[in-house]
Protein backbone atom coordinates (compact mmCIF):
# COMPACT_ATOMS: atom_id res chain seq x y z
CA UNK A 1 0.00 0.00 0.00
CA UNK A 2 1.31 3.63 -0.72
CA UNK A 3 2.62 6.18 1.59
CA UNK A 4 -0.78 8.16 2.91
CA UNK A 5 -1.82 9.94 5.84
CA UNK A 6 -5.43 9.20 6.47
CA UNK A 7 -8.08 10.83 9.12
CA UNK A 8 -10.79 8.84 10.04
CA UNK A 9 -14.05 10.83 11.16
CA UNK A 10 -15.77 8.87 13.75
CA UNK A 11 -19.53 9.61 14.42
CA UNK A 12 -19.99 9.65 18.05
CA UNK A 13 -23.57 10.95 18.35
CA UNK A 14 -26.84 10.17 20.00
CA UNK A 15 -28.05 7.45 17.10
CA UNK A 16 -24.65 5.81 17.98
CA UNK A 17 -26.57 4.30 21.09
CA UNK A 18 -28.75 2.06 18.45
CA UNK A 19 -28.91 -2.09 19.04
CA UNK A 20 -29.02 -3.12 15.28
CA UNK A 21 -25.26 -3.67 15.38
CA UNK A 22 -23.87 -6.46 17.91
CA UNK A 23 -23.72 -4.67 20.20
CA UNK A 24 -24.27 -0.98 19.32
CA UNK A 25 -23.33 0.82 16.61
CA UNK A 26 -20.89 2.88 18.70
CA UNK A 27 -19.24 -0.58 19.20
CA UNK A 28 -19.25 -1.98 15.41
CA UNK A 29 -17.91 1.35 14.54
CA UNK A 30 -15.01 1.39 17.65
CA UNK A 31 -13.84 -2.21 16.49
CA UNK A 32 -13.58 -1.15 12.37
CA UNK A 33 -11.63 2.05 13.41
CA UNK A 34 -9.10 0.02 15.41
CA UNK A 35 -8.82 -2.51 12.57
CA UNK A 36 -8.23 0.27 10.10
CA UNK A 37 -5.81 1.73 12.11
CA UNK A 38 -3.66 -1.54 12.21
CA UNK A 39 -4.21 -2.29 8.77
CA UNK A 40 -2.74 1.47 7.90
CA UNK A 41 -0.23 1.19 9.84
CA UNK A 42 1.28 -2.22 9.12
CA UNK A 43 0.82 -1.64 5.32
CA UNK A 44 3.36 0.94 5.76
CA UNK A 45 5.30 2.08 8.36
CA UNK A 46 5.76 5.78 7.00
CA UNK A 47 1.97 6.36 6.98
CA UNK A 48 0.30 7.64 9.22
CA UNK A 49 -3.16 8.06 11.22
CA UNK A 50 -4.94 10.21 13.28
CA UNK A 51 -9.49 10.42 13.84
CA UNK A 52 -11.35 12.92 15.30
CA UNK A 53 -15.17 12.98 16.33
CA UNK A 54 -17.70 14.91 14.94
CA UNK A 55 -20.68 15.26 17.22
CA UNK A 56 -21.18 17.27 20.48
CA UNK A 57 -20.18 20.73 21.44
CA UNK A 58 -17.28 20.97 18.54
CA UNK A 59 -15.19 18.80 16.09
CA UNK A 60 -12.87 17.55 18.28
CA UNK A 61 -9.65 16.12 17.01
CA UNK A 62 -8.49 13.20 19.29
CA UNK A 63 -5.28 12.10 17.97
CA UNK A 64 -3.38 13.84 15.54
CA UNK A 65 -1.59 11.78 12.51
CA UNK A 66 0.77 9.38 13.67
CA UNK A 67 2.35 6.05 13.03
CA UNK A 68 2.14 5.12 16.67
CA UNK A 69 -0.56 2.20 17.29
CA UNK A 70 -0.35 2.29 20.60
CA UNK A 71 -0.78 5.92 20.78
CA UNK A 72 -3.98 5.52 18.37
CA UNK A 73 -5.44 2.69 20.84
CA UNK A 74 -5.54 3.92 23.83
CA UNK A 75 -6.81 7.24 22.25
CA UNK A 76 -9.85 5.71 21.23
CA UNK A 77 -10.92 4.95 24.86
CA UNK A 78 -13.14 7.17 26.95
CA UNK A 79 -14.60 8.51 23.57
CA UNK A 80 -18.44 9.78 24.83
CA UNK A 81 -21.95 10.06 22.92
CA UNK A 82 -23.77 13.30 22.68
CA UNK A 83 -25.55 15.56 20.18
CA UNK A 84 -25.90 15.10 16.20
CA UNK A 85 -22.56 14.87 14.05
CA UNK A 86 -21.98 17.74 11.77
CA UNK A 87 -20.50 15.64 8.39
CA UNK A 88 -19.65 18.77 6.85
CA UNK A 89 -17.89 20.48 9.25
CA UNK A 90 -15.90 17.61 10.23
CA UNK A 91 -14.64 17.29 6.89
CA UNK A 92 -13.47 20.61 6.54
CA UNK A 93 -11.68 19.85 10.33
CA UNK A 94 -9.87 16.87 8.27
CA UNK A 95 -8.22 18.66 5.63
CA UNK A 96 -7.21 21.60 7.60
CA UNK A 97 -5.46 18.57 10.03
CA UNK A 98 -3.96 17.03 6.11
CA UNK A 99 -2.85 20.59 5.42
CA UNK A 100 -0.83 20.73 8.19
CA UNK A 101 0.68 16.92 8.38
CA UNK A 102 4.45 16.76 9.53
CA UNK A 103 5.20 14.77 6.61
CA UNK A 104 4.21 16.10 3.59
CA UNK A 105 4.91 13.07 1.24
CA UNK A 106 2.22 10.54 0.41
CA UNK A 107 -1.35 10.81 -0.85
CA UNK A 108 -4.00 11.99 1.47
CA UNK A 109 -7.30 10.31 2.61
CA UNK A 110 -10.27 11.08 4.70
CA UNK A 111 -12.63 7.63 5.75
CA UNK A 112 -15.71 9.01 6.84
CA UNK A 113 -18.19 7.09 9.46
CA UNK A 114 -21.38 7.65 8.85
CA UNK A 115 -24.42 6.64 11.39
CA UNK A 116 -26.91 9.05 11.76
CA UNK A 117 -29.12 11.30 9.21
CA UNK A 118 -27.23 14.15 7.71
CA UNK A 119 -28.90 17.50 8.48
CA UNK A 120 -26.36 19.53 5.85
CA UNK A 121 -28.04 20.25 2.82
CA UNK A 122 -26.82 17.76 0.02
CA UNK A 123 -26.05 21.35 -2.06
CA UNK A 124 -23.31 21.93 1.06
CA UNK A 125 -22.04 18.50 1.08
CA UNK A 126 -21.34 18.34 -2.59
CA UNK A 127 -19.61 21.59 -2.07
CA UNK A 128 -17.10 20.04 0.50
CA UNK A 129 -16.61 17.05 -1.77
CA UNK A 130 -15.84 19.39 -4.32
CA UNK A 131 -13.20 20.99 -2.30
CA UNK A 132 -11.62 17.71 -1.56
CA UNK A 133 -11.03 16.94 -4.92
CA UNK A 134 -9.27 19.99 -5.86
CA UNK A 135 -6.91 19.43 -2.65
CA UNK A 136 -6.28 16.35 -3.80
CA UNK A 137 -7.63 14.44 -1.04
CA UNK A 138 -9.36 10.81 -1.35
CA UNK A 139 -12.62 9.83 0.58
CA UNK A 140 -13.87 6.60 2.37
CA UNK A 141 -17.59 6.88 3.25
CA UNK A 142 -18.73 4.17 5.39
CA UNK A 143 -22.26 3.97 6.25
CA UNK A 144 -23.38 2.34 9.15
CA UNK A 145 -26.61 3.35 9.78
CA UNK A 146 -29.37 5.55 8.39
CA UNK A 147 -28.64 4.07 5.10
CA UNK A 148 -31.67 4.70 2.92
CA UNK A 149 -31.96 8.24 4.84
CA UNK A 150 -28.36 9.05 3.98
CA UNK A 151 -28.19 7.31 0.90
CA UNK A 152 -28.56 10.13 -2.06
CA UNK A 153 -26.66 12.56 0.03
CA UNK A 154 -23.60 9.96 -0.29
CA UNK A 155 -23.61 9.62 -3.20
CA UNK A 156 -23.65 12.93 -4.23
CA UNK A 157 -20.73 13.36 -1.63
CA UNK A 158 -18.57 10.26 -3.49
CA UNK A 159 -19.32 11.64 -7.15
CA UNK A 160 -18.40 15.10 -6.22
CA UNK A 161 -14.68 13.99 -4.44
CA UNK A 162 -14.23 11.03 -6.83
CA UNK A 163 -10.83 11.57 -8.78
CA UNK A 164 -9.19 8.47 -10.85
CA UNK A 165 -11.35 6.20 -8.63
CA UNK A 166 -9.51 6.70 -5.80
CA UNK A 167 -12.71 7.14 -3.33
CA UNK A 168 -14.53 4.81 -2.16
CA UNK A 169 -18.29 3.86 -0.43
CA UNK A 170 -19.28 1.04 1.43
CA UNK A 171 -22.92 0.67 3.18
CA UNK A 172 -22.55 -2.09 5.72
CA UNK A 173 -26.17 -3.78 6.31
CA UNK A 174 -27.54 -5.02 9.59
CA UNK A 175 -26.94 -7.82 11.17
CA UNK A 176 -23.50 -7.85 9.55
CA UNK A 177 -19.98 -7.43 11.61
CA UNK A 178 -18.79 -4.01 10.15
CA UNK A 179 -15.31 -4.61 10.37
CA UNK A 180 -14.94 -7.75 8.50
CA UNK A 181 -17.31 -6.08 5.67
CA UNK A 182 -14.55 -3.15 5.58
CA UNK A 183 -12.17 -5.69 5.49
CA UNK A 184 -13.30 -7.13 2.60
CA UNK A 185 -13.85 -3.82 0.57
CA UNK A 186 -11.55 -1.70 -1.19
CA UNK A 187 -10.51 0.54 1.59
CA UNK A 188 -8.36 -1.63 3.25
CA UNK A 189 -7.58 -3.35 -0.25
CA UNK A 190 -6.56 -0.32 -1.30
CA UNK A 191 -8.76 -1.29 -4.87
CA UNK A 192 -9.63 1.06 -7.31
CA UNK A 193 -13.46 0.09 -7.61
CA UNK A 194 -15.56 3.13 -6.95
CA UNK A 195 -19.28 3.33 -5.44
CA UNK A 196 -20.51 0.46 -3.55
CA UNK A 197 -17.00 -0.50 -2.48
CA UNK A 198 -15.01 -4.07 -3.66
CA UNK A 199 -13.90 -7.02 -2.23
CA UNK A 200 -10.59 -7.24 -0.12
CA UNK A 201 -7.25 -6.27 -2.16
CA UNK A 202 -4.07 -8.20 -2.18
CA UNK A 203 -2.64 -6.63 1.25
CA UNK A 204 -2.67 -10.01 3.00
CA UNK A 205 -2.05 -11.99 -0.44
CA UNK A 206 1.06 -13.80 1.30
CA UNK A 207 -1.37 -14.94 4.04
CA UNK A 208 -4.89 -15.82 1.38
CA UNK A 209 -6.20 -12.67 2.17
CA UNK A 210 -6.38 -13.44 5.82
CA UNK A 211 -4.84 -10.89 8.20
CA UNK A 212 -2.44 -12.26 10.79
CA UNK A 213 -3.24 -9.91 13.37
CA UNK A 214 -6.71 -10.83 13.19
CA UNK A 215 -6.23 -14.98 13.49
CA UNK A 216 -2.86 -15.62 13.20
CA UNK A 217 -3.03 -18.81 13.47
CA UNK A 218 -5.14 -19.16 10.08
CA UNK A 219 -2.91 -16.84 8.22
CA UNK A 220 0.24 -19.05 9.23
CA UNK A 221 -1.37 -22.00 7.70
CA UNK A 222 -2.64 -20.91 4.25
CA UNK A 223 0.50 -19.40 4.16
CA UNK A 224 2.08 -22.77 4.50
CA UNK A 225 -0.15 -24.17 2.41
CA UNK A 226 0.28 -21.89 -0.34
CA UNK A 227 4.35 -22.27 -0.01
CA UNK A 228 3.66 -25.78 -0.16
CA UNK A 229 1.55 -25.41 -3.35
CA UNK A 230 3.93 -23.25 -5.20
CA UNK A 231 7.60 -25.97 -4.35
CA UNK A 232 4.91 -28.54 -6.07
CA UNK A 233 3.87 -26.62 -9.40
CA UNK A 234 8.26 -25.73 -9.48
CA UNK A 235 9.10 -29.66 -8.79
CA UNK A 236 6.90 -30.53 -11.63
CA UNK A 237 8.22 -28.26 -13.79
CA UNK A 238 11.60 -29.50 -13.52
CA UNK A 239 10.97 -32.66 -13.86
CA UNK A 240 9.01 -32.17 -17.25
CA UNK A 241 12.66 -30.59 -17.84
CA UNK A 242 14.50 -33.70 -16.50
CA UNK A 243 12.20 -36.08 -18.97
CA UNK A 244 12.94 -33.76 -22.17
CA UNK A 245 16.24 -34.08 -21.54
CA UNK A 246 16.20 -37.72 -21.20
CA UNK A 247 14.49 -37.91 -24.66
CA UNK A 248 16.86 -35.70 -25.98
CA UNK A 249 19.34 -37.98 -24.43
CA UNK A 250 17.94 -41.55 -25.99
CA UNK A 251 17.97 -39.29 -29.33
CA UNK A 252 21.49 -38.37 -29.14
CA UNK A 253 22.17 -41.70 -27.96
CA UNK A 254 20.77 -43.58 -30.89
CA UNK A 255 21.93 -41.02 -33.64
CA UNK A 256 25.32 -42.17 -32.14
CA UNK A 257 25.18 -45.65 -32.54
CA UNK A 258 23.21 -45.40 -36.21
CA UNK A 259 26.74 -43.26 -37.12
CA UNK A 260 29.30 -45.97 -34.96
CA UNK A 261 27.00 -48.61 -37.50
CA UNK A 262 27.21 -47.12 -40.17
CA UNK A 263 31.00 -46.12 -39.56
CA UNK A 264 31.64 -49.85 -38.94
CA UNK A 265 30.18 -51.16 -42.04
CA UNK A 266 31.90 -48.30 -43.95
CA UNK A 267 35.37 -50.14 -42.22
CA UNK A 268 34.20 -53.32 -42.98
CA UNK A 269 34.27 -52.19 -46.91
CA UNK A 270 37.55 -50.23 -46.59
CA UNK A 271 38.97 -53.88 -44.87
CA UNK A 272 37.86 -56.08 -48.23
CA UNK A 273 39.15 -53.78 -50.23
CA UNK A 274 42.80 -53.86 -48.75
CA UNK A 275 42.90 -57.16 -48.17
CA UNK A 276 41.59 -58.01 -51.98
CA UNK A 277 45.13 -55.52 -52.80
CA UNK A 278 46.90 -57.44 -50.09
CA UNK A 279 46.34 -60.34 -52.15
CA UNK A 280 46.98 -59.29 -55.51
CA UNK A 281 50.09 -57.69 -54.40
CA UNK A 282 51.62 -60.96 -52.35
CA UNK A 283 50.98 -62.68 -55.81
CA UNK A 284 52.44 -60.38 -58.09
CA UNK A 285 55.74 -59.91 -55.85
CA UNK A 286 55.73 -64.02 -55.50
CA UNK A 287 55.52 -64.29 -59.30
CA UNK A 288 57.35 -61.37 -60.15
CA UNK A 289 61.24 -61.16 -60.26
CA UNK A 290 63.42 -59.86 -57.74
CA UNK A 291 65.53 -58.04 -60.35
CA UNK A 292 62.71 -56.77 -62.51
CA UNK A 293 61.35 -52.89 -61.22
CA UNK A 294 58.08 -51.39 -60.33
CA UNK A 295 57.76 -49.68 -63.21
CA UNK A 296 58.27 -52.48 -65.36
CA UNK A 297 55.67 -54.63 -63.80
CA UNK A 298 53.23 -51.21 -63.77
CA UNK A 299 53.69 -51.82 -67.55
CA UNK A 300 53.07 -54.71 -68.36
CA UNK A 301 50.35 -54.92 -65.81
CA UNK A 302 48.27 -52.47 -67.47
CA UNK A 303 48.62 -53.62 -70.81
CA UNK A 304 47.65 -57.22 -69.65
CA UNK A 305 44.09 -55.55 -67.87
CA UNK A 306 43.48 -53.33 -70.66
CA UNK A 307 43.30 -56.47 -72.89
CA UNK A 308 40.78 -58.68 -70.84
CA UNK A 309 38.33 -57.27 -68.08
CA UNK A 310 39.55 -56.07 -65.38
CA UNK A 311 36.49 -56.66 -63.04
CA UNK A 312 37.11 -60.28 -63.57
CA UNK A 313 39.18 -62.01 -60.90
CA UNK A 314 39.70 -65.07 -63.19
CA UNK A 315 40.97 -62.89 -65.48
CA UNK A 316 43.19 -60.98 -63.17
CA UNK A 317 45.17 -64.25 -62.48
CA UNK A 318 45.17 -65.53 -65.85
CA UNK A 319 47.20 -62.21 -66.29
CA UNK A 320 49.33 -62.64 -63.43
CA UNK A 321 50.41 -66.21 -64.34
CA UNK A 322 51.03 -64.83 -68.03
CA UNK A 323 53.66 -62.16 -66.47
CA UNK A 324 55.32 -64.73 -64.43
CA UNK A 325 56.29 -66.94 -67.90
CA UNK A 326 57.44 -63.83 -69.88
CA UNK A 327 59.40 -62.54 -66.78
CA UNK A 328 61.09 -66.28 -66.96
CA UNK A 329 61.25 -65.63 -70.71
CA UNK A 330 63.31 -62.49 -70.46
CA UNK A 331 66.03 -63.58 -68.23
CA UNK A 332 69.25 -63.93 -70.28
CA UNK A 333 73.15 -65.17 -69.48
CA UNK A 334 71.97 -66.57 -66.06
CA UNK A 335 71.57 -69.96 -64.82
CA UNK A 336 68.07 -71.45 -66.53
CA UNK A 337 67.16 -73.56 -63.25
CA UNK A 338 68.78 -71.11 -60.82
CA UNK A 339 65.81 -68.45 -61.97
CA UNK A 340 63.15 -70.61 -62.31
CA UNK A 341 60.45 -70.57 -60.19
CA UNK A 342 57.49 -73.27 -59.06
CA UNK A 343 55.40 -71.34 -60.92
CA UNK A 344 56.58 -72.57 -63.99
CA UNK A 345 55.22 -76.40 -63.16
CA UNK A 346 51.78 -75.94 -64.81
CA UNK A 347 50.57 -78.99 -62.62
CA UNK A 348 51.56 -76.47 -59.12
CA UNK A 349 49.64 -73.62 -60.70
CA UNK A 350 46.89 -76.05 -61.23
CA UNK A 351 46.49 -76.79 -58.39
CA UNK A 352 47.38 -73.28 -56.69
CA UNK A 353 44.36 -72.05 -58.74
CA UNK A 354 42.04 -75.22 -57.80
CA UNK A 355 42.51 -73.87 -53.96
CA UNK A 356 41.57 -70.03 -54.66
CA UNK A 357 37.84 -69.25 -53.74
CA UNK A 358 35.60 -68.41 -56.90
CA UNK A 359 37.73 -69.78 -59.46
CA UNK A 360 36.11 -71.79 -62.46
CA UNK A 361 39.60 -74.01 -63.86
CA UNK A 362 36.71 -74.09 -67.13
CA UNK A 363 37.36 -70.67 -67.73
CA UNK A 364 38.54 -70.44 -70.89
CA UNK A 365 41.00 -67.41 -70.46
CA UNK A 366 42.54 -70.15 -67.87
CA UNK A 367 42.75 -72.64 -69.99
CA UNK A 368 44.33 -70.35 -72.33
CA UNK A 369 46.93 -69.22 -69.81
CA UNK A 370 47.39 -72.53 -68.76
CA UNK A 371 48.17 -73.87 -72.45
CA UNK A 372 51.06 -70.97 -72.76
CA UNK A 373 52.43 -71.84 -69.79
CA UNK A 374 53.03 -75.87 -71.31
CA UNK A 375 54.09 -74.30 -74.09
CA UNK A 376 56.39 -71.83 -72.55
CA UNK A 377 58.14 -74.62 -70.81
CA UNK A 378 57.82 -77.19 -73.87
CA UNK A 379 60.25 -74.55 -75.58
CA UNK A 380 62.61 -74.00 -72.91
CA UNK A 381 63.02 -78.14 -72.64
CA UNK A 382 63.66 -78.01 -76.22
CA UNK A 383 66.35 -75.42 -76.12
CA UNK A 384 67.98 -76.86 -73.04
CA UNK A 385 68.47 -80.32 -75.52
CA UNK A 386 69.91 -78.03 -78.26
CA UNK A 387 72.56 -76.55 -75.36
CA UNK A 388 73.21 -79.70 -74.59
CA UNK A 389 74.19 -81.22 -77.92
CA UNK A 390 76.14 -78.35 -78.94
Amino acid sequence: MPLECTIICMDNSEYMRNGDFAPTRFEAQYDAVSMLITAKTNANPESTVGFLTMAGRNVEVVASPTDEQAKLLSALHGLSLSGTSNVTAALQVAMLALKHRKNKRGGQRVILFVGSPITAEEKAVKRVGKLMKKNNIALDIISIGENAMNQSKLEGLLEAVNKNDNSHYVEVSTGTVASDVIRQSAIVGGGNSGGGGGGGGDNFAEFGGIDPNLDPELAMALRVSMEEARQQANTGGEGGDSSNNNTANDNNSSNNNNSSATTMDVQGEDEDALLQQALQMSMAAAMGDANTNDNSMDVVNDKELDEGDEDDEAAQLAAAVAMSTNNNDTTEGGDTQGNESQFSDPSFVNQLLSDLPGVDMNDPQIQAAMAALGAGNKDSDDKEKDDDTK
